[in-house]
């Protein structure tokens, strides 16, 4: 095996300390950086310099750091998903599921060339052959990796509202752990009487592809990140052969780019597409658009969810779906989605959930 390797990558993690004071007599509705630090840097040089006395200045701070790329990287190099077994066999059973580009740790390599591997929260083996390794890793992670808002693990659970302000309508909400895609670092709403600085984030929406909301940044962690696995979970002796067919055809996409209004699992999908696809697949027609689902499919409360039954997604407010996966099991759903920067699996709570809709009568 290559001896390790370890080199910073120059990625930027945004973060921001408390303000002492508001920013109100910032000259706009909404100012935001063009970019993460001369933006923001730019915006309270000019609101200091509006100010009379050095007793009234007050000490915000936007601050960067190095991203640095841990011993032994690896990116998984396939044209879909790479399967993480317990034990170095093709045979062996499955226990995690590594996405196109997703990093993992290696360990150590056989001599039958399976690679031991650690990725986020699963550990098991992978065959070398589809994992890139040394510097192609590192330059590769930082090409992969994307900017998100973790939410803070002792919030229960964060609102997500239309525009940056706490008098805004609530979209969803978001739990503590899950992640959105940043879209602008920093935003400032000079009419928000808390002085809050906000983060512009991605939303799943399946009617607009350029949907965004806004999260608090006192609730949120902003870095970069890379993909990691997934667990691979059995679905229980209950539980059709068609129902564990269709979950186990969902998973073999994941990775899969998210595209809105696309129809491809290998080029690209959005999340009802992705739906549709795979029960295709199958022999049954769904409707294109999640609403449309929605209204066609059997109401069924979420105790009640098996392995296969959808779950649907949108504004908390007037109730309006927009977004759907398939729900696999133990508290997880697969979807094509935008937070996730594709088809991937995330808790089934990664917002929240209007209604849930049954296809197979089984």
């Amino acid at each position: 095996m290559k001896k390790t390797w370890k080199k910073a990558v120059c990625l930027l993690i945004i973060g921001v300390l408390t303000a002492q004071g508001p920013l109100m007599s910032v000259k706009a509705d909404v100012v935001d950086g063009d970019n993460s630090i001369g933006g923001f840097t730019e915006l309270l040089d000019k609101y200091y310099s509006s100010i009379k006395s050095e007793e009234e200045a007050d000490t915000t701070e936007l601050f960067a750091t190095s991203y640095e790329a841990p011993e032994n990287l690896a990116i998984a190099n396939v044209n879909s998903s790479l399967n993480i077994r317990k034990k170095p066999s093709s045979s062996s059973q499955k226990v995690g599921i590594l996405a196109k580009e997703g990093a993992c740790i290696v360990e150590s390599i056989d001599e039958n060339g399976w690679a031991k591997i650690k990725s986020g929260e699963v550990e098991g083996y992978a065959f070398a052959e589809y994992l890139i390794m040394g510097d192609e890793a590192v330059a590769k992670a930082m090409e992969s990796a994307v900017l998100y808002a973790t939410v803070n693990s002792k919030v229960s659970a964060l609102n997500v509202r239309t525009s940056p302000s706490t008098d805004a309508d609530i979209i969803t909400k978001v739990k503590a752990g899950e992640r959105l895609v940043v879209t602008k670092e920093v935003v400032v709403n000079k009419e928000d009487d808390t002085s809050q600085i906000w983060v512009e984030v991605r939303i799943d929406d399946d009617e607009n592809a350029d949907a965004v909301a806004y999260v608090s940044a006192d609730y949120v962690t902003v870095s970069y990140e890379l993909n990691w696995a997934s667990k691979y979970t059995p679905y229980g002796p209950d539980v059709s052969e068609l129902r564990v067919n269709i979950c186990d055809y969902a998973k073999k996409w994941i990775g899969t780019k998210y595209v809105w209004g696309g129809n491809s699992l290998t080029k690209g999908i959005d999340c009802s597409g992705f739906v549709q696809q795979v029960y295709k697949h199958f022999g049954y027609t769904t409707p294109r658009v999640s609403r449309d689902m929605a209204k066609k499919y059997k109401k069924i409360s979420v105790d009640e969810l098996k392995p296969g039954d959808l779950i649907f997604y949108g504004r908390v407010k007037d109730n309006y779906i927009n977004h759907v996966g398939i729900y696999i099991g133990n508290g997880q759903v697969i979807h094509s989605s935008t937070n996730y920067k594709g088809i991937a699996i995330s808790s089934m709570y990664f917002y929240s959930i209007l209604k849930c809709g049954r296809i197979i009568n089984d």
